[in-house]
């Protein structure tokens, strides 16, 4: 088949090719087309997920394998090529996540709060303990300078670059990551 008739398919067409078990030539370029087509729009999701484009360019690219192993398992009238794809995406960045937290654990490291000064960073270490070492740095850096260091969210947004009203989401967010997170500080995140 030509790269032009491949080009005019839909998705779940050139899924059903990899299925059926197409020659090399053309399995590669119909995963070409795909990659071309969702690699885009995947990196976009998987920045939900992850703490920036760099994490999220390595989740859209362990998800790429996990697709094609995974392929036999796609029924089009299940689900679209797309969700289907999200939901591998999804599991990867879980995976990701999850490798992060046991290589900061092992290393007594948080990445949270490694642009604060040192005797900040001790003290929200005595404070806080490893439930803020795991939290996403997006959400625990809003929730440290408004919460602990009581600075308005014109500050904060205006130290770390992002609008007021991100600001205050992501504070409110990492009270909730906390909430959710850590049981036995529930009392303590009410401050």
């Amino acid at each position: 088949m030509s790269t032009r008739e491949l080009g005019d398919m839909s998705d779940e067409e050139l899924v059903r090719g990899l299925q059926a078990g197409c020659c090399d030539e053309e399995f590669q370029e119909r995963y070409r087309l795909l990659h071309s087509r969702l690699n885009n729009r995947l990196r976009r999701a998987a920045l939900r997920y992850t703490d920036g484009p760099d994490e999220a360019e390595e989740v859209a690219a362990r998800t790429w394998p996990g697709f094609i192993t995974s392929i036999k398992r796609f029924h089009p009238d299940r689900c679209t090529v797309w969700t289907f794809l999200y939901l591998i995406m999804r599991r990867r960045s879980a995976d990701l996540v999850h490798e992060h937290q046991h290589e900061r654990k092992a290393l007594g490291h948080c990445r949270c709060c490694a642009t604060l000064p040192d005797d900040w960073q001790r003290a929200l270490a005595e404070a806080a303990g490893r439930y803020l070492c795991l939290m996403p740095a997006r959400l625990a850096q809003p929730l440290l300078l408004h919460r602990l260091q009581g600075m308005d969210y014109d500050d904060v947004a205006r130290l770390l670059g992002i609008s007021v009203r991100q600001a205050e989401y992501r504070a409110n967010a990492g009270l909730h990551w906390l909430q959710a997170h850590a049981p036995a500080m529930k009392a303590a995140a009410r401050f």
